[in-house]
């Protein structure tokens, strides 16, 4: 199953290298092509030659996704700048702009001279909040005075007073069919690919067709499948134990924060060093969490024996904590953090390594950059880092 995309140039974030493959499934069926993404990732002008296949593979977006809407497919269009490309292929010349991309449908795609805007959600969805702190920018805004949509419904605004910069149009023409969903693109993107994919589509799924709707929410499962599911983990990362892990990341500080009040006057628990935050973690982990191997011994590395902090070993996850306690010590996490990559590479039981990097006192300058350089692939282990508070 595949969901079908469409990327132009290497950088930062391209849906074009999106694995779609190790997340083939949502709920009860496999992701297949009722689900177009196009990725409208272009820097300028060109008259490459080479360009030409991107021309054209844009002129089919134009052409068919009014077919595609009515035959209940989903469009999710995620814009940056605008662009206007040319090309030119077995003598033709072509040009294509994101402005009339989507004229047919009655929608246009604006620049605003090239400045960038914050995104501010204007609907209670939690999923679309947490993208937009991944793609928290825009220099475009939609208009859609004769859109050929039954309804409308307006998702970001740049700025809290600004225009329309993503929107979900459903029903094309009345007929229940369709949705064109067209959000803000992300710079760059700090976590797994397909766990952000997962994201995007939970962020978008109110606004399915409702045939969609129910293929991709799942269904619960009685609790003999869900003992079978657990008892039956592998190698696979499940999505879930990772979402778990990272919200876990992501939601410490407020727990931390929480035990320095304690009821009457009792002394209140501090987080004032590493094993202060290890040990918290250890805990809370538990909730969710049966089999939890702390500090295993790795494979000896650069001639000695290694310690890793946490490995959940059915779900082959790894998890590294670290504190950030002064200025000078950005460049000796980094630097942590590349060993940790090759000691967790070679533990038999790890096929991901989660970094949480506890930062209390916001001591790391550029957290967004630091968590971006750091997350990646390396020695086949997938590494994400989350710095926390932030």
């Amino acid at each position: 199953m595949q969901i079908r995309s469409n990327g132009v140039r290497e950088s930062d974030f391209n849906l074009a290298d999106l694995k779609v493959d190790s997340w083939p499934s949502r709920g009860t069926v496999s992701l297949n092509s009722d689900l177009l993404i196009v990725d409208l990732d272009f820097s300028n002008s060109s008259t490459d030659s080479a360009s030409g296949n991107t021309v054209n593979s844009l002129w089919e977006i134009r052409e068919g996704v009014d077919g595609f809407l009515r035959s209940d497919g989903t469009v999710i269009a995620l814009v940056d700048k605008t662009f206007h490309l040319s090309g030119e292929s077995f003598g033709d010349s072509y040009g294509i702009s994101t402005r009339n991309l989507f004229t047919k449908l009655g929608v246009q795609i604006h620049p605003v001279n090239f400045r960038e805007y914050s995104c501010q959600s204007v609907v209670e969805n939690e999923n679309l909040n947490e993208y937009l702190k991944i793609a928290n920018t825009t220099s475009t805004y939609l208009k859609f005075d004769d859109h050929h949509f039954s309804k409308i419904t307006e998702l970001v605004r740049r700025g809290k007073q600004g225009k329309p910069g993503g929107v979900a149009f459903q029903s094309i023409d009345g007929t229940g069919n369709g949705s064109l969903i067209i959000l803000p693109r992300p710079h760059y993107i700090g976590a797994r690919p397909q766990q952000w994919l997962k994201l995007l589509i939970e962020s978008c799924l109110p606004y399915f067709p409702i045939h969609l709707q129910k293929e991709f929410t799942p269904e619960e499962p009685n609790t003999e499948e869900a003992q079978s599911s657990s008892s039956s983990e592998g190698s696979q990362l499940s999505p879930s134990a990772y979402d778990r892990v990272t919200r876990l990341c992501e939601r410490f500080p407020k727990v931390a924060e929480q035990l320095t009040d304690r009821y009457g006057k009792k002394e209140p628990l501090r987080m004032e060093d590493e094993h202060d935050v290890q040990d918290l973690f250890h805990a809370l982990l538990r909730i969710d969490f049966h089999d939890i191997r702390a500090e295993e011994h790795s494979p000896s590395h650069a001639g000695s024996g290694s310690r890793v902090d946490f490995v959940l070993k059915e779900q082959h996850i790894g998890i590294e904590i670290k504190y950030a306690k002064d200025h000078t010590q950005e460049s000796r996490l980094k630097k942590q953090l590349a060993e940790d990559k090759e000691q967790y590479g070679q533990h038999p039981n790890c096929d991901e390594l989660i970094c949480f990097i506890y930062d209390p006192e916001q001591i790391l300058s550029n957290p967004p950059g630091f968590e971006k350089d750091m997350t990646g692939r390396t020695h086949d282990l997938d590494t994400t880092v989350i710095i926390s508070p932030k």
